[in-house]
């Protein structure tokens, strides 16, 4: 478990954390507001759009890394 940590904090801990920030910003709002009203709707959907698009950033970098890594060998 902590030989993992470590390695998805190397890969790109900003993106990681970016990612489940936004993702979970996205739960809370609809867990809380839970409205469907259009602006509360596209919030929620806003954030979740972000915290997908970082945690695609995370996995792609970190397979560039690996890759990277591989290549050097």
């Amino acid at each position: 478990m902590i030989i993992s940590a470590r390695q998805i904090l190397a890969a790109d801990a900003l993106m990681f954390v970016l990612a489940g920030t936004f993702l979970g910003i996205s739960l809370g709002i609809d867990i809380v507001l839970h409205s469907t009203s259009s602006v509360v709707v596209a919030v929620e959907d806003g954030a979740k759009f972000i915290g997908i698009a970082c945690w695609m950033t995370f996995h792609v970098s970190a397979m560039a890394r690996l890759i990277g890594e591989r290549l050097a060998r």
